[in-house]
């Protein structure tokens, strides 16, 4: 019997925005060669049969791949908690179209600092949190969650313990498939499956329960 959940992380592809717009909540597409990459890509570093669970960001990046991917499953969930961040006012626009002062604002206070009818990083990171508490009390042993950057990085400071701020230091790629090993009692492993060809090789990084 094992003694372990596995959980998948994916980040959704490329999306067909221009560079430096901010997208966050905006239901936009993706490029489709870069789909169709990700599809293939995943099924070869991963056991897709045996995922259990399949759980996605309602929005249509991250569904359309879960549905591509588990063509078979029979109940992929939607959660809204897994959304990537709201930017408010600023969805779809531009980073040069942004005010100065409202961006060096916004920058300056980067966990707490909410761009108008949006959420913080903050925001993002306790609702991300709220999610994972209830995933890993299921009792399934293969999951997935199709997802966003903000959103890996935000889980990836909780499971790792680190300071939020510090996960945005790691880099997620689009694409990116990592996978988190649960053992019980806050215990993880999370090794990240696809590199980039560019980059370096697969790595683990593990955390164990720190005693206070």
């Amino acid at each position: 019997m094992k003694k372990y959940t596995d959980i998948y992380l994916l980040r959704h592809s490329k999306p067909d925005v221009p560079e430096l717009t901010f997208y966050g909540q905006s239901d936009v597409d993706v490029t489709e060669n870069e789909f169709h990459k990700t599809v293939s890509r995943t099924k070869e570093k991963m056991d897709t049969s045996q995922v259990e669970t399949v759980i996605s960001s309602p929005l249509k990046r991250c569904s359309s791949l879960a549905r591509a991917i588990w063509t078979n499953h029979k109940d992929i969930i939607t959660d809204k908690r897994v959304m990537e961040l709201d930017f408010g006012d600023w969805e779809l626009k531009h980073l040069n179209d942004i005010e100065p002062e409202k961006m060096e604002a916004w920058t300056n206070d980067f966990l707490n600092a909410r761009v108008h009818g949006g959420e913080s990083h903050l925001d993002l990171y306790n609702r991300v949190c709220n999610f994972w508490e209830e995933l890993i009390k299921r009792p399934d042993n293969n999951m997935v969650v199709v997802t966003h950057g903000g959103v890996i990085r935000s889980l990836l400071s909780r499971v790792l313990q680190m300071p939020l701020k510090k996960g945005y230091s790691l880099k997620v790629h689009y694409s990116e498939l990592i996978l988190v090993r649960y053992f019980g009692n806050e215990q993880y492993e999370v090794e990240f499956l696809t590199a980039p060809e560019w980059g370096p090789e697969p790595y683990s990084l593990q955390t164990r329960k720190t005693q206070n």
